[in-house]
């Protein structure tokens, strides 16, 4: 969040009369100007300190939000320290949000602690404070597994005592960036006596480095809007940006804007877009577009109605009829606090994002997630150095190599009247000496935490159409399996648009096709994305010589009878096993024929005495018996325990196996460059240390290999070293390298791109 200020001092008296610092603060806080309102306050307390204990809770609060974080620890440790801190339990939680921006992790533990025990009832905050505690006692370790990236603040030129953010790499011209800065061209003097306004610059590339930035034209910086927040298409011939009106509210509202760029080189008069990414009553900013054959997709973050917190992250399919109904990204990214700046890499398949809430080093962190539209894995934090105990926002990668930009308020910015104040943008590069350099992320757990892992995500819950599988059967069996009814449902997602929606208009009919939209992403589809990670860490189990049993309850929506219901239900679980033994490595545990470890399978068919009573069970209303979205949650099998134990039949020896969750690697070749590093990030998502003994490859050996560490400590990381030259990929050729790990082995497979 950026404040603004005013140069509207006309509250000011002269220098010989009393100043009302209460009445003027209040003022410019209605006005919402709170760097202004911060510095009255301020004013106030320094003449006045014996205030009441509210002003001081309020003025923390104030300082906290425009990131005064010394003035916001001082002010809510006075509240916590005095006799009314029964008055303002929650004074404990900021203070240690404080702190931990302050980087004094070990008083922020104290103060949740403390948090804990006021027996404060807000629903959000309790769900932070269990994450906090969490990341605070493990915080130091994360500090100390620093990764190979260089950090530096990029050119004064561009950083000033302002705030710069959001930068972009453009390869022919020069650095795009967003600055906020005085709109006059007078020197500095105080924040109290400036415009300010956000714009977006760009500092052209010279012979010798970086030029003077300046202003793109005014139909880009109209001065009745701050501008900002913008990205590129892959073309370069559009640019997509946020506006947000200059006003005397505290709420401004902002929306996103797209200009093409004309025969001249000039940016056209930008465009508002259009309701479906601009809601009303709400702010729509940072966007980010990329590019298919078929259509773009616009992700972008918004505080509209639907979604999990504050400022979610948002997509919209946008093709020659326009932009589609905007669908949340779901619960994996988006929490009750805020997501923003989102960042797609495409050749990756990997979102970057900003949020307070998933847990990290301070306030905003930078993180990132495997996925696409609604469908996406856990997200996991950048790490340290490229993470602070201050705010990280606006990560970008540029196009032609892996580094790129970020903006944060850390320590060592330039600042106005407060060291956190302001943003600077900061450049990374990771640390190699060749002339080009890969990243891929590699996910491991130890085998022993495989149970513990899927009960954490249990219960998963898998989608039907109506009465599938096997049709008008009384049937308890079907030879179909669950995958094959899933593609026959999703193919089925615009049909369920045409029939949830019949008879609607307008708005009403646009909100029936966006709620179908997002019950098959982030339901429909997540089920199966969720099922094969399991599936996988099932066979290690299985492998390790373990007796598995797996419970899965079927359930059904009202309509037809309970007896019928009964038996689809089983049919549905059915299907399940028939998809394990599509798993050609699962047959063996399946067949009751053969000696050694099983899995079996406890269905518990629960047919329709379990479905809300709210579901229509009228065959004759299709729309709300078959195609609601209401009915469709109720056509479902739900995995719902998972239990392992070792096996009295089993003669394996029992070891430790290490799982991959992702095991291709694709070696790449760009034109003019001749030696590669191809680093390999192996995070341990498991909750044991995980020892790698050697490591090697097979049968190619033009690879050389080399590991950072051979320890992984729960929920960190190392890195795998592969250098090569364009002579080995310049024939075709697919090798593995070979972690052995308490004798075993783990393959990673490694191929020309």
């Amino acid at each position: 969040m950026i404040y603004l200020m005013s140069n509207n001092c006309s509250l000011l008296a002269q220098s010989q009369a009393k100043v009302d610092y209460l009445a003027v603060a209040q003022y410019w806080e209605k006005e919402g100007n709170l760097v202004s309102a911060i510095y009255f306050y301020q004013e106030l307390l320094n003449e006045q300190p014996l205030q009441p204990i509210g002003l001081y809770y309020h003025y923390a609060d104030l300082s906290l939000k425009i990131y005064h974080y010394t003035q916001a620890e001082i002010y809510f440790n006075k509240v916590c320290q005095s006799d009314s801190i029964q008055d303002y339990p929650q004074a404990w939680f900021w203070l240690a949000m404080a702190q931990k921006n302050n980087s004094k992790y070990t008083e922020a533990y104290q103060s949740i602690l403390k948090y804990q025990q006021s027996q404060d009832t807000n629903s959000i905050l309790a769900k932070r404070v269990t994450l906090e505690l969490l990341v605070l006692t493990s915080i130091q370790k994360h500090l100390s597994d620093t990764l190979l990236v260089n950090i530096e603040k990029v050119s004064d030129k561009i950083n000033t005592v302002y705030s710069e953010y959001n930068a972009v790499e453009h390869n022919e011209q020069g650095i795009y960036f967003s600055s906020v800065r005085p709109l006059s061209s007078s020197d500095f003097s105080t924040v109290l006596d400036e415009y300010f306004i956000s714009q977006i610059y760009v500092a052209p590339f010279s012979s010798i480095g970086i030029s003077t930035p300046y202003p793109l034209e005014k139909t880009i910086n109209n001065t009745k809007y701050h501008n900002g927040n913008f990205c590129f298409n892959q073309d370069k011939d559009k640019l997509y940006f946020s506006r947000c009106p200059v006003n005397k509210t505290l709420k401004t509202n902002c929306s996103i804007w797209v200009s093409d760029l004309d025969e001249s080189g000039k940016w056209g008069r930008p465009k508002l877009m259009d309701k479906n990414i601009n809601a009303e009553n709400a702010t729509n900013t940072h966007p980010y577009i990329v590019n298919t054959p078929e259509y773009d997709i616009l992700y972008f973050s918004s505080d509209r109605e639907g979604g999990e917190g504050n400022m979610d992250i948002w997509y919209s399919i946008i093709d020659e009829n326009g932009a589609a109904p905007a669908v949340n990204l779901g619960s994996n990214i988006n929490t009750a606090g805020d997501e923003i700046c989102p960042f797609y890499n495409t050749d990756r398949q990997r979102l970057y994002f900003s949020s307070d809430f998933h847990g990290g080093f301070g306030g905003m962190d930078i993180f990132h997630s495997q996925g696409s539209l609604a469908s996406w894995q856990q997200p996991v934090n950048m790490g340290y150095p490229i993470n602070s105990s201050a705010n990280e926002t606006f990560f970008t990668i540029n196009e032609n190599d892996s580094n790129g930009y970020f903006s944060s308020n850390r320590k060592g910015s330039y600042y106005i009247d407060d060291e956190s104040c302001c943003n600077d943008i900061y450049a990374y590069d990771w640390k190699i000496d060749t002339l080009s350099y890969f990243i891929d992320t590699v996910f491991a757990i130890s085998g022993n935490t495989i149970t513990q892992k899927i009960n954490e995500l249990l219960p998963i819950t898998l989608y039907f159409h109506n009465d599938i599988p096997n049709p008008k059967s009384m049937s308890t069996s079907t030879d179909i399996d669950y995958k094959t009814t899933l593609n026959q449902y999703t193919d089925m997602q615009d049909f369920y648009k045409k029939e949830y929606s019949k008879g609607l208009k307008g708005k009403e009919k646009s909100l029936a096709e966006d709620e179908i939209e997002h019950f098959f992403n982030s339901k429909v589809k997540y089920g199966l994305t969720v099922l094969d990670k399991i599936t996988q860490w099932l066979l290690i189990d299985l492998q390790k010589g373990k007796d598995v049993n797996i419970t899965v309850t079927g359930f059904a929506s009202p309509l037809f009878s309970d007896i019928y219901n009964t038996n689809l239900s089983s049919r549905r679980i059915v299907s399940y096993k028939n998809y394990l033994y599509l798993q050609p490595e699962l047959q063996p545990y399946l067949d009751t024929n053969t000696s050694g470890n099983k899995l079996t399978i406890t269905a518990q068919p629960k047919g329709k005495s379990t479905a809300a009573s709210y579901v229509s069970n009228n065959p004759n209303d299709k729309r709300n018996s078959i195609y609601s979205i209401a009915a469709a949650l109720e056509r479902r099998i739900q995995i719902t325990n998972y239990e392992s134990k070792e096996s009295s039949s089993s003669t394996i020896d029992q070891k430790e196996l290490l799982i991959f969750g992702e095991k291709d690697v694709k070696l790449k070749k760009i034109k003019g460059i001749d030696r590669y590093h191809h680093y390999i990030e192996i995070k341990n998502e498991g909750n044991t240390p995980i020892s790698i003994d050697s490591i090697g490859t097979k049968p190619y050996n033009g690879l050389h290999v080399s590991i950072e560490k051979r320890t992984i400590e729960p929920n960190s990381n190392t890195m795998l070293l592969i250098k090569y030259n364009q002579q080995i990929i310049n024939t075709d050729f697919k090798a593995k390298i070979v972690l052995y790990y308490n004798t075993k082995s783990e393959d990673i497979n490694v191929s020309c791109f």
